[in-house]
C-alpha cells in the first residue's frame, strides 16, 4: 500500500497505463475479428453473384474448338468447400479452363490470398479426379460406339 501522495500517484498512472494497453490489446483483437468478419461476408457475396445461375446476357460461353468444352465449365463441378471456392472466385479463377491457364501461365494456386498448400493440393487432388471421371465417361461413350457397329 502506497504510504506517499507520489506513491499514490505513482500507483493510479501504472493501473491507468494497464488499463489502456488492455483496451488496445482488445481494440486489435476486436478488429482483427470484424476484419474476418467482413472478408467473410465478401466471399459470401461473391459467391451469391456466381451460384451458377445461368445469366444468357452476360454469361454467354465463349466459342471453343471441339474438345475444349471442358475450358467453360463453372468450378461448382468440383465440390470445393465454400471457402476455397471463395477465394477462387475472388482471384477470378471461376473456371476450370482459368485454372488451367492460371496454371500454364506458370503461377501456383498458393500465390492466391488465402490459398495454402494444402489447399493447393486438395484443388488439385480434385480436378484430377474430376478429369478421371469425365476420362472414364468418354472411354465408355466410345465402348458403346463400338459395340453398334
Amino acid at each position: 500500500m502506497p504510504e506517499t501522495e507520489t506513491e499514490r500517484r505513482l500507483e493510479a498512472v501504472d493501473d491507468a497505463r494497464h488499463k489502456v494497453l488492455v483496451a488496445k490489446l482488445e481494440l486489435t483483437a476486436a478488429k482483427k475479428h470484424h476484419k474476418a468478419s467482413k472478408d467473410g461476408y465478401d466471399l459470401a457475396i461473391e459467391a451469391l453473384l456466381h451460384a451458377g445461375k445461368p445469366m444468357p446476357l452476360f454469361d454467354q460461353p465463349p466459342d471453343l474448338p471441339e474438345g475444349e468444352e471442358w475450358r467453360a465449365t463453372g468450378i461448382g463441378v468440383l465440390g470445393l468447400s465454400e471457402g476455397i471456392a471463395g477465394k477462387l472466385i475472388k482471384a477470378q479463377l471461376t473456371t476450370l479452363g482459368d485454372i488451367a491457364d492460371w496454371n500454364d501461365e506458370g503461377h501456383e494456386l498458393t500465390e492466391i490470398e488465402g490459398i495454402g498448400s494444402k489447399a493447393s493440393e486438395q484443388i488439385m487432388d480434385v480436378m484430377d479426379r474430376h478429369w478421371a471421371k469425365i476420362r472414364g465417361e468418354k472411354d465408355a461413350e466410345l465402348e458403346e460406339g463400338d459395340g453398334d457397329a
